[in-house]
């Protein structure tokens, strides 16, 4: 017996069971996803803020190459013919000279501002410098006469504060906004590592501070 369209229309359409199935399962299979989506978002991430500090790292070594070997000084507060040592690194980059300005404009830009960077205070930065690493006042803060050891000692780190340098003798620890809380930091020799763990700053070598050796 001949079938009408509107029957071989239903035969062929989906029960309200079914659709609400595959509806379920469609859910099922996202919320699966969603926490490995955002992880792998997390992690590319951190990827990027890693190649930010590479970039920073081959800057200061322009930089240093220009400066009879001298490694970028943090900005000293009170004394108005220093700048931050971001500013100084802007040429080496590629970075037009306005990219970075005073308020109310933002304070850093380009490859010194993390993915995952979220400012916890006004005018806070994403990366700051080794804070004990003053070759104004100290020499050995130099390519060539350089005490601390290139490969074990931290350069530049991950931070959210409105600073120019990690002051080991307050701030207590790096910011920690990576997979698995972990922060990225450059080390004088160029190289860069994620780390987990909890950076204790005037009882960690790795700051190099030669009065606690």
């Amino acid at each position: 017996m001949k079938r009408s369209p509107t029957e071989r229309w239903c035969s062929l359409a989906f029960s309200l069971v079914e659709l609400l199935v595959t509806v379920s399962i469609i859910a099922i299979l996202a919320a699966l996803c969603l926490p490995w989506a955002k992880s792998s978002i997390a992690q590319a991430r951190s990827v990027k803020c890693m190649s930010n500090l590479a970039q920073i790292g081959k800057a200061i070594e322009l930089y240093a190459g220009d400066n009879n070997q001298m490694l970028p000084a943090a900005y000293i507060s009170g004394d108005a013919t220093s700048i931050p040592w971001m500013w100084k690194l802007i040429p080496y980059l590629g970075m037009a000279t306005n990219s970075m300005g005073y308020a109310p404009l933002p304070r850093a830009a380009g490859v010194f501002v993390c993915p995952e960077f979220k400012p916890t205070e006004n005018r806070a930065v994403s990366y700051v410098i080794n804070g004990n690493m003053n070759p104004l006042l100290e020499t050995y803060w130099n390519y060539r006469k350089l005490l601390a050891p290139a490969s074990q000692t931290f350069m530049v780190v991950e931070f959210n504060k409105n600073t120019e340098h990690f002051n080991t003798y307050s701030d207590k620890d790096v910011a920690r906004r990576h997979p698995h809380k972990s922060a990225n930091y450059l080390f004088i020799d160029g190289h860069v590592e994620n780390l987990n763990e909890y950076i204790a700053p005037r009882q960690d070598p790795r700051w190099f501070n030669p009065g606690q050796q």
